[in-house]
Parts: C-alpha cells; structure tokens; sequence
C-alpha cells in the first residue's frame, strides 16, 4: 500500500498504533495471524506480508509460505495490492472529483500524486499548495464587522470552503448539463 516510505514521526506513531491495535485483538487473531512475527517486522512491506498473508497464502509449521490454491486468487503480496489498488479503475470514474495536498504532507507525499491524471481527466481537479501539512488548511478570518484585530478573528479551514464551492459549481453544472439535454 505504501510505496514510499512514512517520514518520521509519522513512521513510528504509526508503528505503535499498528501494533497496539494487533496486540489488543492478539487473542482473538492468533490463529489466523502469526502476531509474534508482526510485532518484530521491521518494514511496513513485511507487516503487510505476514499480516495479509492467510488472505493468499498458507504457512506451513517452518514458517514459510506458500500458495494456496483457490485461497481468494491472490499470488502473493504484490498480487493483492495490485487487485486492491484503487487507480486500477481510475479510467471509469465519472463523478467529479477535487483532490486537495500540500507538497509538505508528510503522509500523502506530493511525489506520489499521479499529476498526469489531473492533465488527461477533465472531470478530476487538483489543488497543490506549497504548505499545509496533513489536512491542514487553516487561515485567519475576521467575524463581520471585526475590527480586523486577532481578537476578533477565528481560525477556519479554506480546504472546506474550498470543496463547498467545487460542491456548489458541479451541481449547477450538472443541472445545466441536464436542463439543456432533456427532450421535450
């Protein structure tokens, strides 16, 4: 799922949530799950292998693994998030979409935003700041009538106002579209 690595503190916080999680629900998933070998991965890549493992493939008591036939089609690791992958159906998305990040995201990292799709499909939109972080989009605003001093002004996501308006425009788009494509 991750192709680029986490950056940091990102990449241990979400090794501790990860394992917290699985280690909460060890009893009840160690049949299934080797939880042990979990625990001491090393690479988000191995967590995901061992982790998904029984979706595609059986271990046998040596700890290998191997195929297991007819086990949800699946042929390995790679084969499961191949299937699983979103962009695999990217091509027959119709429904607009607005994808908003910051190149300083240190979880959706910028350089893993396919920029070709936002050039050959006219229905998906991209807006790419410089700054912002993780989803976060703050400005300042004045309430009406403030006196323009910080006292009288309140934090606000534009990201929000932003998705309202993209919002508003495709449905006024779309009952043009459909007002002037209705047959009388």
């Amino acid at each position: 799922m991750f192709s680029q690595p986490l950056t940091q503190p990102y990449k241990a916080l979400w090794w501790i949530k990860q394992k917290l999680h699985l280690a909460k629900h060890a009893k009840a998933l160690e049949s299934v799950v080797d939880v042990q070998k979990c625990m001491q991965c090393s690479s988000i890549s191995e967590f995901e292998e061992i982790l998904y493992s029984n979706m595609y493939e059986s271990q046998d008591k040596s700890g290998h693994y191997g195929n297991q036939s007819g086990c949800h089609g699946y042929s390995g690791n790679h084969g499961y998030w191949e299937r699983n992958n979103p962009m695999r159906d990217v091509d027959d998305i119709s429904t607009p979409i607005l994808c908003i990040n910051s190149c300083d995201d240190p979880i959706s990292l910028s350089k893993n935003i396919e920029l070709d799709l936002f050039h050959y499909y006219p229905n998906f939109m991209l807006v790419l700041t410089e700054n912002g972080g993780h989803c976060s989009f703050f400005e300042w605003k004045y309430r009406n009538g403030a006196d323009e001093s910080l006292t009288d002004c309140h934090l606000t996501s534009w990201a929000e106002d932003t998705a309202l308006d993209y919002l508003l425009s495709v449905a006024i788009f779309m009952e043009k579209y459909d007002n002037n494509n209705v047959t009388k």
